[in-house]
């Protein structure tokens, strides 16, 4: 559904930026295709997250010193992330003629970070374990914007709880990332991060469980299922390339009806063919 508005919030707007993988390290423009396991989810709403990190040092959790020190660290172990998960620093798009869509990086590409600062006492109560009303999150997610036309793969926020810690919000296109590889991600942003001098020595460089794969060319699609897929979103959207998302309400007439049970009869064939993929590759070894 779509998202609802924030509450009423003391949260205080610092910065909006786009931070861009190193000039030197991605000159070079590249594209992935989207394949059968992404089309499914090409006009679903995006994958939200929070993460939250208690700072143990008072210094460092104060306003002053979170903007001169952890921020600009943050900033470039971002941008030395996204150097290794270039492909997430560009734009979804549908080319006129391209069947399907894909994911286009272009050199001076990025991905919108927002700084924010929060007054509300709500670090501990939204970073336990315990129920709370999601509408609390809402100020602590960035927007990801999504055209007809383009649409971003992943946008950021940052917002400091002064005195406690900061948390990191995640909005990211479904039809690019899932859980696994968002999490890969950050994982991976942490790791770069942890291996900044004090000196920016830090190249980016990462282990081997935290370098993505990105060849698509391993995915094998004889049955034309990615296309079906982005057939039966067109059916949806008049007949129209659209990467807009997915609206709340959707019409309730049979032939929309018979849309829907395609796409979902497309991600049970998805899924099959996923764990045949699987296994097969699992027999190999």
């Amino acid at each position: 559904m779509d998202s609802l508005p924030p509450p009423p919030s003391a949260t205080r707007l610092v910065e909006i930026c786009r931070v861009t993988p190193p000039p030197e390290y991605s000159s070079t423009e590249i594209s992935l295709p989207l394949t059968f396991f992404d089309t499914i989810w090409l006009k679903f709403h995006p994958v939200e997250r929070i993460f939250f990190y208690r700072l143990s040092s008072s210094a460092t959790s104060s306003p002053s010193e979170f903007h001169a020190a952890v921020v600009p660290r943050l900033k470039r172990s971002l941008s030395l992330a996204l150097h290794r998960f270039l492909p997430l620093a560009g734009n979804l798009t549908w080319p006129a003629d391209a069947d399907v869509p894909l994911i286009l990086y272009s050199p001076g590409d990025g991905v919108s970070l927002t700084i924010a600062e929060s007054a509300a006492d709500e670090f501990d109560p939204l970073a336990g374990d315990g129920p709370r009303d999601a509408i609390l999150s809402r100020a602590y997610l960035p927007k990801l914007c999504v055209s007809k036309s383009n649409g971003a793969v992943l946008a950021l926020q940052i917002t400091l709880f002064p005195s406690k810690g900061f948390c990191i919000g995640v909005a990211a296109h479904h039809a690019v990332l899932d859980g696994k590889s968002t999490v890969m991600f950050l994982k991976a942003w942490a790791h770069i991060s942890s291996k900044l001098g004090s000196c920016d020595d830090g190249d980016g460089s990462l282990t081997e469980e935290l370098t993505p794969f990105l060849d698509r060319t391993v995915v094998k699609d004889p049955e034309g299922i990615a296309l079906e897929d982005v057939q039966a979103w067109m059916c949806l959207c008049g007949g129209q390339k659209s990467l807009e998302l997915w609206p709340e309400a959707v019409p309730t007439d049979s032939e929309s009806n018979q849309v829907k049970k395609k796409i979902i009869t497309s991600l049970i064939l998805s899924v099959y063919l996923a764990a045949c993929f699987l296994i097969a590759l699992a027999a190999r070894h």
